[in-house]
């Protein structure tokens, strides 16, 4: 009997095709609710679906999540989904940087938004639900790979009861060399698990350098912002309220009515704009691999304060090179302009080093042609007079 190796990064979800929001025309004739299915570009030029899909939350609930399926297995069947069919897409994690545009301005300098890290799901093959498949919606996943980050411990947004920890795992997507003739390559990945605290083998994700298998479910939390925009941005709407509240204190009917409804409105709006969401990936379990050592938690909040600093120095390091690479572009662009200005002189030549670049060279080889071009006022050289040749030699032939 063989078994099947653990996969290094896999996902399988089951989830339910969202629907479009409908206007109150299309909700007074009891209009079919449109897919939430849209059919893109993407930078390539190639043609991709992003399709919102909603699924059952760990902790109860449920969330939306908005996936791209381009170039997948069985992607013909989006084009003529229906809102509330089952799907099941199968595919890994990977990590990326993302912008929250919610905060954008450009009013004095361009600002497209907060930048933040977070998961997506590359899809590797759709289908419709079958009946082997559960009716209800969640995920299966299955994930080995080394801890790369250590842990950052912070409460559920939902239930504060729960304290997790958050961590990176870095692994690798399953390279598919098809006999079909379609092959896909693997690319390392970089997946950010949480694991409540009060499980047993939490410990062994605390530890960076641990080789780990985990199994767990996605999810997708609010988490709340403490950014410098997102405070100016609540200062903002703060002092908008306060305004309004005063001019609702003025009229003369309804008043308590009318704070209580533009009340209620204020903080949901705050509320929102406060929190961001984030997928992430919840572990059930924990299986140590290759000698893991578990970690305890002042040993992981040490690690933590030195993770910090060795990122923050790295992020120091990096924009000096950017700052002293940008520095040397504007001295060489000032130098080769001062090069480009200068009158021309003779070339050297020998030594490669010395030779002035092309660009140079041609702009000097066209001063030099336009300087001993003659003008149209100036004479032209005399011709010197052409003397007849002699008749060739042919030998006593004549023509």
């Amino acid at each position: 009997m063989t078994t099947q190796p653990f996969p290094k990064n896999k996902v399988i979800l089951f989830a339910e095709i969202d629907q479009q929001r409908q206007n109150r025309a299309d909700q007074k004739k009891n209009a079919a609710p449109l897919a939430a299915i849209r059919r893109v570009r993407n930078i390539a030029n190639g043609a991709d679906y992003t399709v919102s899909l909603q699924v059952s939350a760990p902790y109860g609930g449920s969330y939306q999540i908005d996936v791209e399926v381009g170039g997948a297995r069985g992607a013909e069947i989006l084009a003529h989904a229906h809102a509330g069919q089952g799907l099941v897409l199968e595919g890994y994690l990977n990590r990326t940087i993302d912008v929250d545009r919610r905060f954008r301005d450009y009013s004095d300098e361009l600002f497209e938004g907060i930048t933040y890290q977070d998961m997506f799901m590359t899809v590797e093959a759709v289908r419709a639900r079958e009946g082997t498949d559960p009716q209800a919606t969640g995920s299966n996943i299955f994930l080995e790979g080394v801890v790369a980050e250590p842990p950052v411990f912070f409460r559920h947004p939902e239930f504060p009861e729960i304290e997790l920890a958050r961590v990176g795992v870095k692994t690798r997507s399953k390279a598919v060399l098809s006999e079909d003739g379609i092959s896909q390559a693997g690319q390392p990945c970089v997946v950010t698990v949480t694991v409540p605290v009060d499980d047993e083998d939490a410990a062994y994700l605390y530890r960076r350098g641990n080789t780990v298998r985990v199994r767990g479910v996605l999810d997708r939390l609010a988490i709340r912002q403490n950014r410098e925009q997102v405070r100016e941005r609540l200062e903002d709407m703060e002092t908008a309220w306060q305004e309004q509240r005063e001019t609702i204190k003025t009229q003369g009917q309804n008043v308590e009515r009318t704070l209580m409804v533009e009340g209620d409105r204020y903080l949901r709006m705050k509320d929102r704009m406060e929190r961001g969401t984030r997928t992430m990936l919840l572990a059930i379990e924990v299986t140590p691999v290759a000698g893991a050592q578990p970690a305890t938690r002042q040993e992981a909040l040490d690690d933590r304060e030195r993770f910090n600093a060795e990122w923050r120095a790295a992020r120091a390091q990096r924009r000096d090179e950017q700052k002293q690479r940008r520095r040397d572009n504007i001295a060489r662009e000032q130098a080769a302009k001062i090069q480009v200005d200068a009158p021309p002189t003779a070339l050297p030549s020998g030594n490669p080093s010395l030779v002035a670049p092309r660009t140079l060279r041609r702009k000097q080889a066209d001063t030099l042609v336009a300087e001993g071009m003659p003008t149209a006022e100036s004479a032209l050289p005399a011709l010197e007079p052409v003397t007849e040749l002699a008749e060739p030699h042919t030998n006593g032939v004549s023509a």
